[in-house]
């Protein structure tokens, strides 16, 4: 599979500001942390910065993957059975407007009144 690289070109010039302070003003920032000693805390603040770095140019990664296969398996139309997506159908903005508007949230009354318009090829 391809990755797109521009995009992850255009990640890695971003600045990668975990935070703009030093490790020395972050300690002193916060009685909790002045608990550990400055050292300490300095090799925690380092690691905890390259951890995140790390984790961060991984998902960026794994975006660019999803995002190029999705670009590249398009979602069909039409089921295996030959009936629409629900998803894609105009039914289903119908419905999300019925259940904000009110109309038709009894489910007998609904069966009663049949089924009319775009839902009439959705199965039941």
């Amino acid at each position: 599979m391809r990755l797109n690289l521009g995009i992850l070109a255009a990640r890695e010039q971003q600045p990668n500001v975990i935070n703009p302070m030093t490790a020395e003003e972050m300690w002193k920032s916060q009685p909790k942390f002045q608990k550990y000693p400055l050292h300490d805390f300095k090799n925690y603040n380092k690691n905890m910065k390259a951890l995140v770095s790390q984790k961060v140019r991984r998902a960026a990664t794994e975006e660019a993957i999803y995002q190029e296969d999705m670009r590249q398996h398009t979602h069909k139309e039409i089921t295996c059975r030959g009936t629409p997506l629900w998803n894609k159908h105009a039914a289903k903005a119908m419905l999300i407007k019925d259940v904000e508007d009110g109309i038709r949230t009894n489910y007998e009354t609904t069966a009663a009144m049949g089924i009319k318009g775009s839902l009439s090829s959705l199965p039941l």
